[in-house]
């Protein structure tokens, strides 16, 4: 499944949904882009390294890295191939 942010609702229990989520997966992938990764993605990502999940962060260009967790794997991708 892949969790699509524009179908919660107001008042969705979206941090217990995605920590469901993440433990029912076999592995979590996360696109990070931008001038800074979010708290938000950080902290789903650290979520997903505390239950055992396999977890990789697509990592475009010239994105930065700071604010992942330092033992999330990163692969660097062309975002605009």
């Amino acid at each position: 499944k892949v969790m699509d942010q524009s179908r919660r609702g107001a008042g969705d229990p979206w941090r217990e949904r995605l920590q469901r989520m993440i433990a029912q997966s076999d592995a979590v992938i996360g696109l990070v882009e931008g001038d800074e990764v979010s708290p938000w993605v950080s902290a789903e990502m650290q979520t997903a390294l505390a239950s055992a999940q396999p977890t990789l962060a697509l990592v475009g260009g010239s994105a930065s890295r700071a604010g992942l967790p330092s033992d999330v794997p990163r692969l660097q991708v062309d975002v605009n191939r």
